[in-house]
C-alpha cells in the first residue's frame, strides 16, 4: 500500500483555480438551436445585461444557423466597433 501521505489530497491554495463544475448535459432534439456567445455581444453600457439577452433571444429563429448568425450580428453589432470582444456560434441539430 502507498504511504499514508501519498493518499492525502494536496491542500487547497487560495490562488488555485476552482475545480471544474460537474457536467450538466443538455439534450437537443432535432431542430433545436444552441447559441453560444461572449458577453460583448449582449452587454451595453447603461443597460441591464438582461435587456441584451432578451434582444438576442428575439433574434433566434429556427432558420439555418448561418442566417441566424448574420441576423444577430447585423442587429446587435452592425457597423459599430464593439467595446468588448464578440464571439457567436449557432448550432442546429439536424437529426
Amino acid at each position: 500500500a502507498p504511504p499514508a501521505a501519498s493518499r492525502v489530497p494536496p491542500p487547497f491554495h487560495p490562488h488555485s483555480p476552482p475545480p471544474p463544475p460537474p457536467p450538466n448535459p443538455v439534450d437537443l432534439e432535432p431542430g433545436d438551436i444552441l447559441v453560444c456567445y461572449t458577453d460583448g455581444l449582449v452587454e451595453r453600457r447603461g443597460e441591464s445585461i438582461d435587456e441584451g439577452i432578451h434582444r438576442l433571444c428575439q433574434l433566434v429563429t429556427p432558420d439555418h444557423p448561418e442566417g441566424v448568425c448574420a441576423r444577430i450580428m447585423a442587429d446587435l453589432v452592425g457597423n459599430s466597433t464593439p467595446d468588448d470582444d464578440v464571439a457567436l456560434l449557432v448550432l442546429r441539430r439536424t437529426e
